[in-house]
């Protein structure tokens, strides 16, 4: 790893340190952060979108969540 990796690694650690939003999840009880991240981002066995690059990539994600309505919401048709 170089010098900006370094610099870059600990500028990371500290803005997700003084996040308030990183920070009210990190102290919610275990069962609540579960179900903070399913309401977030949809559920593994959730209906998920896909994309296939040129080299063979897959990359996706669930259809459902507040972060897919969102995405809908802007963008229309979440699957086009």
């Amino acid at each position: 790893m170089n010098g900006f990796a370094r610099v870059l690694r600990a500028s990371a650690s500290r803005a997700q340190a003084d996040n308030p939003n990183a920070r009210y999840v990190r102290n919610l009880p275990a069962a609540r952060r579960t179900a903070y991240g399913l309401a977030l981002n949809g559920g593994p066995s959730a209906p998920g979108v896909t994309v296939t690059f040129p080299n063979g990539l897959v990359i996706g994600h669930s259809s459902t969540g507040c972060v897919a309505q969102a995405d809908a919401r802007l963008y229309g048709d979440y699957r086009s």
